[in-house]
């Protein structure tokens, strides 16, 4: 079941997981993983067939966006209703500003993400300074059942 309590629990299951660019398992994951396993652990499994796997280590900020949507089941949501279970995107370049890192949110102030610029695992994360500069967009799954 899609409920914000499985979502945040299967989200912190990632945590220590190392990165692996477009790796979605407990073996190895970059920022989307976390999505998929969520996803997977809800019953909710991505579709091989339909995975998004052929993507840069920078994507441009359109696919990541769209990919929430049409892959992963999601609305867009304002800023001032993200809360735990959401969907977090934030652009990494100062010189593009395009969304381009996912994570899900696990408190109104922290969130859980694969980060290849620091840990190079997935990590639970203070939501402050550079994170809150750099949050683009939030999105909630469709099918969350709060």
């Amino acid at each position: 079941m899609l409920s914000k309590a499985n979502i945040i629990s299967a989200a912190r299951e990632c945590i220590g997981v190392p990165f692996h660019h477009q790796g979605f398992t407990l073996a190895g994951m970059d920022c989307a993983g976390p999505i998929y396993y969520v996803l997977d652990r809800c019953d909710h499994k991505v579709p091989d067939e339909i995975a998004w796997h052929d993507y840069d280590k920078a994507p441009d900020g359109s696919s990541l966006v769209e990919a929430m949507d049409w892959l992963f089941g999601m609305h867009e949501i304002e800023h001032d209703q993200r809360g735990p279970g959401d969907v977090l995107i934030f652009w990494m370049s100062r010189r593009l500003k395009r969304p381009q890192h996912c994570s899900i949110m696990t408190t109104l102030d922290r969130f859980v993400h694969v980060y290849n610029g620091g840990p190079r695992r997935c990590v639970e994360s203070p939501m402050n300074g550079k994170w809150v500069r750099h949050l683009n967009n939030l999105f909630r799954f469709n099918e969350r059942i709060d």
